[in-house]
């Protein structure tokens, strides 16, 4: 299957068929992990429901919650 490089701002996306995501149980928003191996070839694999860790360092830190102990609180 051959499909076309298209450019997405500063990158280039790669579009992929339904009917090739399917079959790799992969969807939008999934995500996957990238190499290049020696005979210039890209590997592209499933990361099965895996979440990166560069996306979890990118992801903001739930704030504290207030311990509402009610020191300070006026009637």
């Amino acid at each position: 299957m051959s499909v076309r490089l298209c450019r997405w701002g500063n990158s280039v996306g790669l579009r992929l068929p339904k009917s090739l995501l399917q079959t790799a149980g992969l969807a939008a928003g999934g995500y996957v992990s990238l190499r290049v191996l020696d005979n210039g070839d890209i590997r592209v694999r499933s990361m099965n429901g895996s979440v990166p860790a560069e996306a979890i360092a990118e992801t903001p830190a739930p704030q504290a919650a207030d311990a509402g102990d009610g020191w300070g609180d006026q009637w």
